[in-house]
């Protein structure tokens, strides 16, 4: 009987195993598709701030000056959130 309760603890071992590999990388893909959409909305954020302020100052702004501005600021303020 010692070893059939041997090769049951085994499976049991090896899908303890399987699961948490399984959750681990579950958990580093959802947080790099979370990177991913942080990002673009970050881009977007930034084109549609470029925009109101083209329309409100009535000319074109330098895009990428200001997508730099906008992205310290959102950074500054992402970590204002984290404390």
């Amino acid at each position: 009987m010692q070893i059939g309760e041997d090769v049951k603890q085994k499976a049991q071992q090896e899908a303890r195993q399987e699961t948490e590999t399984i959750i681990n990388r579950a958990r580093t893909e959802i947080q790099r598709e979370r990177d991913e959409a942080v990002d673009e909305l970050r881009k977007e954020v930034a084109d549609l701030t470029i925009m109101a302020a083209e329309k409100v100052i009535d000319r074109s702004l330098d895009k990428e000056t200001h997508r730099d501005l906008i992205d310290k600021v959102l950074e500054e303020s992402t970590a204002l959130k984290k404390k």
